[in-house]
């Protein structure tokens, strides 16, 4: 099955400075990101494909109408590219 709640896998670990997603995670590089005010968001779910996250993204819209949802595609760098650009997740460092 291709989907996975975000928040009930092992998640992410923290090794030394350098964050390494599960094995899991990187299978699933589909995001389905519910948008909150303030520039805020919260990932809902991660997928294997396109069409499951956006099947998904319909069924939540349809659910709750009044919040905005959106499907984002999210790779995931080997760690060594990580390092070397400095880039940790989703995040820049500074």
């Amino acid at each position: 099955m291709g989907y996975q709640p975000i928040g009930t896998g092992s998640g992410s670990k923290i090794d030394g400075d350098n964050l390494i997603m599960p094995y899991r995670e990187r299978l699933q590089p589909w995001v389905l990101v519910r948008l909150l005010p303030k520039m805020q968001n919260i990932r809902v779910a991660r997928f294997r494909s396109r069409s499951d996250a956006e099947g998904h993204l319909l069924a939540y819209r349809r659910l709750m109408p009044n919040d905005q949802f959106i499907v984002i595609f999210d790779p995931v760098l080997p760690i060594e590219h990580q390092l070397k650009t400095g880039r940790r997740g989703d995040r820049e460092t500074r």
